[in-house]
């Protein structure tokens, strides 16, 4: 058995390695709240999930068009800082200044991304809990025996409770085929896959999850005996489920193509 082969088998048999490393990549993730009377008796409502991220000098919210559609009508955007505490940590809308694609649509080949700018007050309290992304740097692979795994991060709405001034939500890290490949059409890249919701933890709905990144990993072992380190790279935001077939559900994602041509568009 190769070193890579017996790196494989042992984090497959560490259900604590995978949940460490997928709890790593959630680390650049928000849920993302409707609020209304952000100052009184506050509504809250789950809409979507979002990346954070940084583009050139300014810090930002990634996430689905249609997920910001579903959020600034309404008076602020909560976002998630630490899971365990409350989520609401209100933006106003009327504060954030939006960034999308020429074209944007809803629909199952949109474009549907969108980068949120978030106010400069609120940058420092997010990064005291939460990681951001820079969009615009360079990643080198790294070299020698690692493991290829690829993680979509959402924030599923069928798993929300409560309702009212609180709800609580939990930000999930999916393991993903890695068979899938990215394709182009009309200018626009995608991936499609498939997740089994037969198996444990995988629901039939993916709603709540839109605007969630998906991540390709390298996994590594680590210094210390059965743990493993891992790099990480954003290749693609989710924003359309295509339906329940055979007990399989389709999640489809923007690629890597589409996501830089949006960061290109805030950098000019």
């Amino acid at each position: 058995m190769s070193e890579t082969d017996e790196a494989r088998a042992a984090f497959e048999k560490s259900p604590e390695e995978q949940e460490r490393i997928g709890r790593n990549v959630g680390n650049f993730s928000v849920a993302l709240f409707s609020v209304d009377d952000p100052s009184g008796s506050r509504r809250v409502n789950l809409i979507g999930t979002g990346t954070l991220v940084s583009v050139g000098k300014w810090d930002y919210i990634l996430t689905a068009a249609h997920v910001w559609n579903g959020l600034r009508k309404h008076e602020a955007v909560g976002v998630t800082l630490k899971e365990d505490l409350d989520h609401y940590f209100p933006i106003r809308t009327d504060t954030i200044v939006e960034c999308g694609l020429q074209g944007t649509k809803g629909d199952e080949w949109g474009p549907d991304l969108m980068l949120l700018r978030i106010p400069g007050e609120h940058v420092g309290k997010i990064k005291a809990f939460r990681n951001f992304y820079r969009l615009d740097l360079q990643r080198k692979k790294v070299e020698g025996n690692h493991l290829a795994g690829r993680i979509l991060v959402g924030t599923p709405g069928v798993l929300a409770k409560g309702v009212g001034k609180i709800q609580q939500v939990v930000i999930n890290s999916f393991y993903v085929q890695l068979d899938s490949k990215f394709y182009e059409r009309e200018g626009f890249d995608y991936i499609d896959f498939e997740m089994d919701t037969t198996r444990e933890g995988v629901m039939k709905d993916f709603r709540g999850v839109s605007g969630g990144g998906l991540w390709d990993v390298q996994i590594f072992p680590a210094k210390r005996q059965g743990t493993f380190d891992s790099t990480e790279a954003l290749m693609g935001v989710a924003f359309y489920q295509l339906g329940l077939k055979n007990s399989h559900q389709t999640v489809r994602c923007h690629g890597p193509k589409t996501i830089q041509a949006l960061a290109e568009c805030v950098l000019v």
